[in-house]
């Protein structure tokens, strides 16, 4: 037994090798079934196993498509490769808050200099309020407001209260009292940036189209799927 397991791990990469023109490193053990000495042969051959912690049910005879369960959880691995479902990738999503946030502020920035100063103090509040304004908008536009992001941005929002008016930690920061007409920028900048995201967000591209439902798997015979 050990020598047929020895012979099937060293012999049948090479019909992959073949066609991929790279050597085989990963190892699928089938049906994830596990042996100590199917692992010891595997590290003998310097082979890594792929297994995996949550079953699709994909494989079960019958099964129309992928149980929803799962199905968010490929979703949320799709999220992390970079793939937004819906459209748009997460670079993109990036790069939109990020123009949201650089445009207020750099605006409120500039005005703030031109009126003879606290341009550090009115770039600095911007850029946190304009971020802080983008999540609590965000949840809007879901429908929801996770309790720990409510609490993040409440804390958030205290922080920056506490860096402009501790005069300790304010001149730390080497930021100023702000003045109303300060305040009033800084208000502009956050109400500019939810406008800005809620004008993007209408100029976005249309959901891309969902893939058809799989077939139907064959019955089972003999009680193993064909």
């Amino acid at each position: 037994m050990p020598a047929a397991i020895r012979e099937q791990l060293d012999t049948h990469p090479y019909a992959i090798e073949r066609a991929a023109g790279a050597p085989v490193s990963l190892f699928r053990p089938p049906y994830g079934e596990r042996t100590p000495v199917v692992d010891a042969t595997a590290r003998a051959l310097g082979l890594v196993q792929v297994l995996w912690s949550t079953d699709s049910a994909d494989s079960r005879a019958g099964v129309q498509g992928i149980e929803p369960t799962h199905a968010d959880q490929l979703d949320g691995v799709g999220r992390n490769c970079g793939e937004r479902v819906g459209g748009g990738s997460e670079q993109q999503e990036a790069l939109r808050r990020g123009g949201v946030t650089a445009v207020p502020a750099l605006a409120a920035y500039v005005l703030a200099a031109r009126m003879g100063g606290q341009g550090q103090t009115v770039a600095f509040t911007s850029i946190v309020a304009t971020q802080l304004t983008q999540t609590v908008e965000l949840g809007r536009s879901e429908g929801r407001l996770a309790p720990s992001v409510a609490g993040a941005v409440i804390a958030s929002a205290g922080l920056l209260a506490t860096a402009v008016l501790a005069a300790p930690l304010r001149s730390f920061l080497g930021l100023a009292a702000p003045t109303p007409a300060s305040l009033l920028l800084i208000g502009g900048a956050a109400a500019g940036a939810v406008l800005l995201s809620r004008v993007l967000a209408r100029l976005a591209l249309p959901a891309m189209p969902s893939l058809p439902p799989p077939a139907p798997m064959p019955a089972a015979v003999g009680g193993r799927s064909l």
